[in-house]
């Protein structure tokens, strides 16, 4: 019997450490399951925050294109603005231009008339002066000419 029952026991002993290592190994496997399964949570996760991520980024570069577009609409509306204001500020500097020559060339008419009235009038003042010179020493001819003749009735009075 010794053997027998050492052989028994060694089977007890070799039964025991398969549960054992089974067990051991279902164990392993188990966690093993649980490990892949939650690593298929996380990439299915981060897959899902990955997209959204990328979601919210197109959406934020939509935005700022968008607002830089209308940034620029709004600059560029402003540059013709001024465009037309400066043109409208060029055609009234012409005027004004045109006009202030238009002063000038008729204070220059003016001023040439004006000289030529002043020796217009200056010469009149002088053909009136010699004119005048020119009737007294005519009335004074005229003067002594009927005196003397009135000097020959005197002669023949009785």
């Amino acid at each position: 019997w010794g053997m027998l029952e050492k052989v028994t026991a060694l089977e007890a002993v070799a039964a025991k450490e398969d549960r054992e290592t089974a067990a051991r190994v279902a164990a392993a496997e188990q966690r093993l399951a649980e490990l892949q399964r939650l690593q298929g949570e996380l990439e299915r996760s981060q897959a899902q925050e990955l997209l959204e991520a990328r979601a919210t980024s197109q959406r934020t570069l939509r935005a700022a294109e968008i607002a830089a577009h209308a940034r620029v609409a709004d600059a560029e509306r402003e540059l013709r603005a001024e465009e037309r204001r400066l043109a409208a500020v060029e055609t009234q500097l012409a005027k004004v231009d045109w006009q202030r020559e238009q002063a000038r060339r008729k204070l220059g008419d003016d001023v040439a008339f004006a000289r030529m009235g002043n020796a217009d009038a200056e010469d009149r003042a002088g053909q009136a002066a010699a004119g005048g010179t020119r009737r007294v020493e005519a009335v004074r001819g005229e003067h002594r000419a009927r005196a003397a003749h009135n000097e020959g009735f005197r002669g023949c009075e009785p």
